[in-house]
């Protein structure tokens, strides 16, 4: 679709020079004889001498967050094996359990990550999240979806579950151990936005709302579901809310237009799409005169009749 999207092919990486080459959040201040003896360095270190730089880290810090109350979260290594030799320890349930063992406080968590932990077929990553997020250790997520090659290799790909080799539907609901989490909600409901279950995508788009009551994201993703689920009069009053709290939510007068013609209201979307014409003349500008030009059609119709 035109998307930029990372990805990871085995016979490509294999090949590749590390000190002499450029990726995505690589520091490229090193010259290569430096980030040579460095990977070397990192190679002599080992799993276990991580580990013991990771112990004495989370040790030093964990009582000041605590006292502070603050969470803290680790992300996982990506993808969750080792690359050019340099050892990588947060990869699996097992790793990620002795990890949280290292200080016994739910300040000590997750950042679980679906595009990292997900690309490697050893991660039951759904069990993962039902398990850490009943112990109150994941306080952050990064939900992405992977598409897993036969090799092993993988691609970052869309969110929907059949653009991938994740069930990110399935995810989402793992995540739902707290209903009232802001982001799960939201979350859940655009997934099932983006499923066309939009009775799903209403219900937990409403429970969002009801924790942040101001979030008009959230709020024009509630009435695009009213509107995708034919339910107009409550799709006109949510995009008016919408346009309460910002008047400058073009797509927002745009689809108020819309719903307006689906109630058969055409005098009100006419308002509508006239008002954005003259207000941004350029916002959707192609798709506003059809849309004007067929309520224009319309009224010609009704009067011969």
């Amino acid at each position: 679709d035109g998307s930029n999207a990372l990805v990871y092919y085995k016979e490509d990486v294999d090949k590749m020079d590390p000190t002499k080459m450029t990726l995505p959040g690589w520091d490229a201040s090193y010259t290569p004889d430096e980030m040579s003896g460095l990977i070397e360095k990192y190679k002599e270190l080992g799993e276990e001498g991580l580990w013991s730089n990771l112990e004495y880290f989370i040790k030093e810090i964990m009582p000041v967050a605590v006292e502070c109350d603050v969470n803290m979260a680790i992300h996982p290594d990506d993808p969750p094996w080792s690359i050019f030799g340099i050892p990588r320890i947060i990869t699996n349930e097992e790793n990620i359990d002795r990890f949280l063992a290292l200080y016994d406080d739910t300040h000590h968590g997750l950042t679980l990550c679906s595009g990292s932990l997900g690309c490697a077929k050893f991660n039951d990553y759904t069990a993962m999240v039902r398990k850490y997020g009943s112990m109150g250790r994941i306080h952050f997520a990064h939900v992405r979806n992977i598409k897993i090659l036969e090799d092993g290799s993988f691609e970052e790909s869309g969110h929907l579950s059949e653009c991938g080799s994740l069930d990110v539907v399935e995810i989402l609901k793992a995540y739902n151990i707290d209903r009232n989490n802001f982001e799960v909600n939201n979350n859940l409901g655009s997934a099932y936005l983006e499923k066309k279950e939009y009775k799903n995508a209403i219900l937990y788009f409403q429970n969002a709302l009801k924790l942040d009551s101001k979030n008009n994201e959230v709020r024009s993703n509630l009435a695009q579901a009213f509107a995708s689920d034919s339910q107009f009069d409550n799709a006109k009053t949510t995009y008016l809310e919408v346009l309460k709290q910002d008047q400058s939510d073009w797509n927002a007068y745009v689809e108020l237009g819309k719903v307006c013609m689906a109630l058969n209201d055409n005098a009100a979307a006419e308002k509508y799409f006239v008002y954005v014409q003259e207000k941004n003349p350029t916002f959707r500008k192609a798709e506003i005169e059809s849309l004007l030009a067929s309520i224009s059609a319309a009224n010609i119709s009704s009067l011969n009749h």
